[in-house]
This record gives structure tokens, C-alpha cells and sequence, in this order.
């Protein structure tokens, strides 16, 4: 009888041949000859290597393969300007180990795995190693590392004392997707971007099993590209795919609080490919938030950290789907995690969730930093909901009222005796309920990353249920990351870097495909294509200066001189997150031509939009004066 894992990597086996039919397997041309089966393909296009993503990881391995005079196509899903996948969204800080302190490392590291025993201790080994290179590589690709910061996320654990995150935004630094994009794009000659040419399969050798490209989808249709040595996986993870979602972590809904187009495509590519898959339930989240309904985009942050909480110090709480509490509300997350009789967890939520608030709290401050004061343009929206009593609120939101009306007098009992008997929160964060209306606001899961995706070794190779490196093959970055359970903050982006150059260098190793050859016929000539495309370059007339800077995407701005003042400033590009960027892209420019300065206040809640902005009116007007 046929285990399981071997029946699902039968019919995988089974539904890619199937597949291959449709891309030329068989293909009869008039002149019959005998040829591998690379050859009986119609490739529209050919390069040294393939990568999927133009992210931190992927970007990383580009720009080793071009050093080394390899030419590499880059294949994006997302349009121009929203490329960068989770690597464009995160904080920019990425891990950081002194050569001394390298051991202490592995033992920290060792505690952040916890009982999970495929995060073994040559994985580890291998990471620790790459960290103690971060720094170095980014200084050499042009960045500013302006601060290295001892910042744990579990001091507790043997060997914290040494955990260094490097930082590398600060006024006027451009932060490491803007880097590690800018010098991808520099390097145009052997590296080539598709965006908008999401990868759909994987083609494979069904004789072999060795990956020889990768199959696209754009508008005009589907195209076949040859990958000589190698395709690289580097994709991101699942969080905007809510079927996985379900089938994987077990949560009904989530939403992503970085890439929306991190849709676990490189796992159903890998899976098809006869992948074994790792990690599946390991990520970053679930955070508490509310989802921006005109933009689907999570506001941030209620209750990610001590520090970002904006219920700690008002009288507010968060209920479940029964009425009641089911968490701190000022607990500083790691990551998505809680301690549980003394292990890491993943915070347990009940969903539907709301966050429960008096009248008092409206009015003390918004609960998002670039929300409206007393959050009126908010309740005009019908984002927040509102009823005289409690009662009426319960009603509202569908929960029962018995138990709201008891949550709320138990709550308001320990803000008066100075103990949560029920969830912990600390005295100093005790704020009674007063008199109505009350509100409430709809809460969703929302997560930073997923971790898991095809098992991989630590020479970057993916695996498959056996243990085999599927011959050419290889992945990078949050697609198959080696967390397996609770994570470090800016681990990922060192994990970018650590498995770019390995991804590079296994692609390096290797001479072009060529098997042996059999009976099949050679394909007709496709159609050849190339939809590269660069960042574009603006033309400025007279007394008009372009330059460009970095928010969450790249900003290009036009100042206009009016004599020796600036006259007005004009976006010539713009590609941040709306609904939260909105603030800073009216104010910034406002302040800057009213001052006749660009040493102006960052708008709250959009601070690297509102930098991005200034830095890009400082190039500009870098051009005047030189």
C-alpha cells in the first residue's frame, strides 16, 4: 500500500507531466530528430538563472550571479513601484554577530528553536555564520549602518546579551530595501525585471527531475522562460492567500501587514515540482488590527508591542466572539507570541474580535496615530460603531449582552482593586469604563510573514519528501525559511542575505543543463521576448529640480524655484501605502514651502513616508546647489 506522502508525490509527479503536454512534450515539427527534452520546448526566452521575487533574497542572489558576469532574469508579480515583497514593508534592520561573539550566538539561537528539532544544529551553525557577514555586505553594496543595537526579543534566554540588530534608516539614510534594490538596479546589463510576470509553474525535466524553467503569466499570454543553471525560489510566504491560511495555521481569515502579493505561490510550484513542504504553522503574528475596508490594508498597531499599544492607557478592552476577554491588551507580543506555562506560543484569538471602548477613550486620543481627532471621520465612515448602552453595543456587534454588561463590571472591579485577575494587564494600565455611548471597532488577525514553504538544506537546495535535492532547484528568504517556531525580530531580512549568496553560489557552481539525449522532437522557434523594465528617468526644464528618495517605495519629486524659493513641489512618483501615506504626502510638501525648509516634523503614523518625502527634496535641491 501507498503511504501518503508517496501517493501525493505520485499524482504531483503525474499532474507536472500532464502539464509539460501543454508546453511542447511531443511536440511534432516537419524535420524528426532526436533531442533532449529541453529541446522540445518553445523557450521564449533564456537566461543563466531564474528568479522568482524581486525581494530582499532575491534581489541579494541577482546581484551575486551579475558580479559574477551571469546573466538573470528576475520574474515579479507585483506591478512597478509595489515590488520588495515582505523586505519593502519591515523595519530595515537586519541581525548582526560580532566573529567573538558567534558561539553565543548559536546558543541563543538554540533557545529561539525550542523543541523543534529540524531547525537542527547545523542549520543554526550556517545561520549564525552568515550573520557575523550582514553588516560588511551591506556597507559594501553602498549602505549606511548608523546604528547597532543590542535588542533581543527574549533576554531571558542564554546568550541575549549579545544580539545586535544593525539599523539602518536614520535622517537621511535610505533603509536596506532601498539599498539592495538600487544596487540591483545598477547592475541592468546582466539583471533583467518582469514585474507583472507572476511565475505559474515550474518546468521540469519528467525524465530527470531536473527544474529547467519556469512557465509566466501576463496579459498576453503565457510564455516559457529556460533557466541554463538553476531557478531560484524567493517568493515570499502565504499571509495574503487565505486558503492556506485556513488549511495551514487554522485561523477562518488573517490579512497581511506587508506584501499583498505573497500569495504562497512558490509553494504550489514546488509542490508540483515534488517538493516536501517545512514550518507550515511557524509565522510572524497574528497581530490584533483593523482592516482598512477601501484598501484592505491593516492600520497598525493596537497591540503589537508595550510601546505601539494604543489601548494600554485608556479604558478600553478587546472582547471574542462570546463577549468576554481573551487576552492582555497591553502584553508586548513576541512576534505574534505569549508565554504559556513556560513556553513560547502563538497568541490564541477568538474571532469574531472588537475593541470595546467609552467615550472617554474617543476623546483622549485616536487609536491610530493618523486617524482624525475623537476619530469623527472615522465614526462617519462607519469603520467604528457606536450605541448609548451597552446593551445596544452587544446587539450590535452580535455578541451576548449578559456577557459584555459582566465583562465590563468585572474589568471596572479590578481597575479598583488594581489586580486583573482574568488576563494580567498591570495596574498602571487599569482604566475604568465610565458612562456611554460605547463603541466598538472590528479586529482581524493580521501577520507579518509566514515562515514555511519547500524544505530546504543549507546549501539552499529544495528538498523532496525523501530527503533528495531536486536537481536544480533552489530557494531564498521567507519561502522555506529555516524558523521553525518562534523568530528573532530582523532575523528575515538576515536570512535574505545568508541564503541569496548561497542560492548564488550553488547557481554558480553549476555549468549549463545538458542532458543526455532521447527520442523526442525539437520544438519550433517561439516567439522571443523581453519585458524588462527600468526605473524611469525625468526630465527637468528650467529652474525645476528631480530628485528621488525612499519611503515604503521609491518617491521622485519636482521642485520648482520661483527666484531663490521654493515654488512648488510635484510628484512624479509616488508609490507608498494609501489610506496610511495619504497625511504626510499633502503635509510634507505644504511645510516644507511654507518654511522654505526642509527641517520639518514627520507626519505620525506615515514617519518613513514623510522622510522619504524630505529626502527627496533634498536631492533636488542637492542639484541646485552643485
Amino acid at each position: 500500500m501507498l503511504s501518503r506522502k508517496e501517493f501525493l508525490k505520485g499524482a504531483s509527479a503525474t499532474a507536472g507531466i500532464a502539464a509539460l503536454a501543454s508546453i511542447g512534450l511531443g511536440r511534432k515539427t516537419a524535420a524528426e530528430e532526436t533531442v533532449a527534452y529541453a529541446d522540445s520546448i518553445a523557450w521564449n526566452a533564456e537566461y543563466d538563472a531564474v528568479i522568482v521575487g524581486f525581494g530582499g533574497a532575491g534581489a541579494i542572489a541577482a546581484i551575486e550571479l551579475a558580479d559574477a558576469g551571469l546573466d538573470v532574469v528576475v520574474l515579479e508579480k507585483a506591478p512597478y513601484g509595489h515590488e520588495g515583497g515582505n523586505t519593502r514593508y519591515c523595519s530595515q534592520r537586519f541581525l548582526h554577530v560580532a566573529e567573538e561573539d558567534r558561539d553565543k550566538m548559536v546558543t541563543y539561537m538554540k533557545n529561539v528553536r525550542g523543541l523543534y528539532e529540524n531547525m537542527d544544529d547545523e542549520v543554526i551553525d550556517f545561520l549564525v555564520d552568515g550573520f557575523t557577514k550582514t553588516t560588511a555586505y551591506y556597507e559594501k553594496l553602498g549602505g549606511v549602518a548608523y546604528e547597532l543595537k543590542h535588542d533581543p526579543e527574549f533576554p531571558t534566554f542564554e546568550g541575549s546579551d549579545i544580539v545586535t540588530k544593525c539599523y539602518t534608516m536614520n535622517n537621511g539614510g535610505k533603509g536596506f530595501w532601498p539599498v539592495i534594490r538600487a544596487a540591483a538596479i545598477e547592475r541592468s546589463d546582466h539583471i533583467h525585471i518582469w514585474y507583472e510576470s507572476p511565475a505559474q509553474r515550474l518546468i521540469q525535466d519528467p525524465y530527470h527531475k531536473t527544474i529547467l524553467g519556469v512557465t509566466i503569466h501576463r496579459e498576453e499570454g503565457d510564455y516559457h522562460i529556460r533557466a541554463k543553471r538553476g531557478v531560484i525560489l524567493a517568493c515570499g510566504g502565504f499571509e495574503a492567500n487565505n486558503r492556506m491560511v485556513e488549511d495551514y495555521l487554522q485561523l477562518p481569515y488573517a490579512i497581511p501587514l506587508g506584501s499583498p502579493y505573497n500569495t504562497g505561490d512558490g509553494i504550489t510550484m514546488a509542490l508540483e515540482a515534488g517538493a516536501d513542504l517545512w514550518h507550515m504553522s511557524a509565522l510572524s503574528g497574528p497581530f490584533l488590527e483593523f482592516q482598512n475596508p477601501n484598501t484592505t490594508i491593516p492600520f497598525r498597531q493596537l497591540m503589537g508591542t508595550l510601546s505601539y499599544s494604543s489601548l494600554k492607557d485608556t479604558s478600553a478592552i478587546i472582547v471574542g466572539a462570546d463577549g468576554t476577554r481573551f487576552v492582555n491588551e497591553t502584553v508586548g507580543l513576541k512576534h505574534g507570541h505569549v508565554m504559556f506555562h513556560g513556553l513560547y506560543i502563538r497568541v490564541p484569538i477568538s474571532l469574531p474580535a472588537w475593541a470595546i471602548f467609552d467615550e472617554k477613550a474617543r476623546l483622549l486620543k485616536p487609536l491610530y496615530r493618523v486617524w482624525s481627532q475623537g476619530m469623527e471621520k472615522e465614526l462617519e465612515k462607519g469603520w467604528i460603531l457606536k450605541a448609548d448602552t451597552l446593551e445596544e453595543l452587544a446587539e450590535t456587534i452580535g455578541v451576548p449582552a449578559e456577557n459584555l454588561v459582566a465583562q465590563i463590571e468585572r474589568y471596572n472591579a479590578y481597575c479598583e482593586s488594581g489586580v486583573d485577575e482574568e488576563c494580567g494587564r498591570p495596574a498602571e494600565y487599569l482604566t475604568a469604563f465610565t458612562d456611554g455611548p460605547y463603541y466598538a471597532l472590528p479586529l482581524v488577525p493580521a501577520m507579518i510573514n509566514t515562515q514555511g514553504g519547500p524544505t530546504r538544506n543549507i546549501e539552499c537546495e529544495v528538498l523532496d519528501p525523501r530527503g533528495n535535492a531536486i536537481p536544480r532547484l533552489y530557494s531564498a528568504g521567507e519561502l522555506g525559511s529555516f524558523y521553525s517556531s518562534i523568530y528573532q525580530g530582523a532575523g528575515n531580512l538576515a536570512e535574505c542575505m545568508v541564503t541569496g549568496w548561497k542560492a548564488a553560489e550553488k547557481i554558480l557552481a553549476n555549468e549549463d543543463y545538458k542532458p543526455e539525449t532521447i527520442s523526442l522532437a525539437a520544438a519550433e522557434k517561439a516567439e522571443q521576448i523581453d519585458f524588462a523594465m527600468k526605473d524611469e528617468e525625468f526630465e527637468a526644464g528650467e529652474d525645476e529640480y528631480i530628485g528621488v528618495g525612499y519611503g515604503i517605495g521609491r518617491i521622485v519629486v519636482k521642485v520648482r524655484m520661483d527666484g531663490d524659493k521654493i515654488g512648488s513641489i510635484q510628484y512624479l512618483e509616488l508609490n507608498d501605502t494609501l489610506g496610511i501615506c495619504d497625511p504626510a504626502v499633502t503635509a510634507i510638501p505644504a511645510a516644507i514651502i511654507e518654511s522654505q525648509s526642509t527641517t520639518v516634523d514627520a507626519v505620525s503614523g506615515a514617519t518613513r513616508t514623510s522622510q522619504g518625502i524630505i529626502d527627496a527634496v533634498n536631492d533636488a535641491l542637492s542639484k541646485l546647489k552643485g
